[in-house]
């Protein structure tokens, strides 16, 4: 693929990558300051959204460095195993106009090979670290992952990070509990979160744009302690599929986000209807992680 980009030699790109004396950190910030650098000042106020993955690229030779066997739950050579790297990567997605609509584009900005010696959640947490230093601290960013990804480093980056929130996927058996009860005024400490909640206790609506049913509601879960997030639960209106949960660390009304000149017609259309389905429409920008590394 670099042959495709440039003439110099490939020897010499090799090359670079190998010298230890050079740090290959300085791109990863180099590409997310020039991608946030195009945002048009009348976009400022758009949040930037961050993408998180791992995937895994076979090898036919046993003879690679750091080359292992790996599981693969979507590999289609007759075994759920293949012998290859597992690189963890980030995806930055920016605002742009297009024909006087927002669009967004993605950029993959970071890999990391995956050695064994470190785990992929902190390779996943460093890349973003990483990101979010290069990036204003006042411009909102909004970090997204599935579900394997909602462990330890990653998710103390809320923390880190003041103007840093997560939209992700979730296990459905991830405990959810109410909000704190009232204070009776009785002796005692006061309890810091209500009745745990089931997933099928959250109701659900039926939008007009969509093929799925969505119901939200605001929760505490064992992720991040006592901070309020917001549980949105999916059902497919044909009946046909289970429950999905996902969770933001942000209440949706907070978020600067001009959806009603969106390019995304799912955006405009959730925007519309009810303000606290758009994390779900945020969501699919994740999907051009796996889009850019196929």
């Amino acid at each position: 693929m670099i042959s495709r980009l440039s003439d110099t030699s490939l020897n010499a790109f090799y090359y670079t990558l190998k010298t230890d004396a050079y740090d290959h950190s300085v791109w990863n910030d180099v590409t997310v300051s020039k991608a946030v650098q195009t945002v048009p000042g009348t976009l400022a106020h758009q949040p930037i959204f961050l993408s998180i993955d791992d995937t895994m690229i076979e090898k036919s030779g046993k003879h690679f460095e750091l080359c292992s066997r790996l599981y693969d739950h979507a590999a289609h050579n007759g075994s759920n195993y293949l012998n290859g790297h597992c690189m963890v990567s980030l995806l930055l997605s920016f605002p742009v106009y297009q024909d006087g609509k927002i669009l967004y584009l993605s950029v993959p900005v970071g890999y990391r090979l995956w050695d064994k010696e470190t785990s992929k959640l902190a390779l996943a947490a460093d890349l973003v670290a990483q990101a979010m230093k290069v990036m204003d601290s006042e411009r909102q960013v909004i970090l997204l992952c599935d579900s394997w990804y909602l462990k330890a480093e990653v998710v103390a980056l809320v923390e880190q990070f003041e103007n840093l929130e997560v939209v992700c996927n979730a296990r459905v058996d991830t405990a959810l509990y109410g909000l704190p009860p009232a204070k009776t005024g009785k002796k005692g400490r006061p309890r810091k979160r209500g009745d745990r909640i089931q997933l099928d206790e959250i109701v659900l609506g039926d939008p007009e744009s969509g093929d799925w049913q969505i119901g939200m509601m605001p929760v505490i879960t064992n992720l991040w302690k006592d901070k309020v997030v917001y549980a949105f639960v999916t059902a497919p209106k044909n009946g046909k599929g289970s429950r999905r949960l996902f969770l933001c660390t942000a209440d949706p009304r907070t978020i600067s986000f001009d959806w009603e000149n969106s390019a995304d017609k799912t955006t405009c259309c959730y925007g519309a209807e009810n303000i606290f389905y758009l994390p779900l429409a945020w969501y699919g920008l994740r999907w051009d992680i796996m889009r850019i590394s196929a």
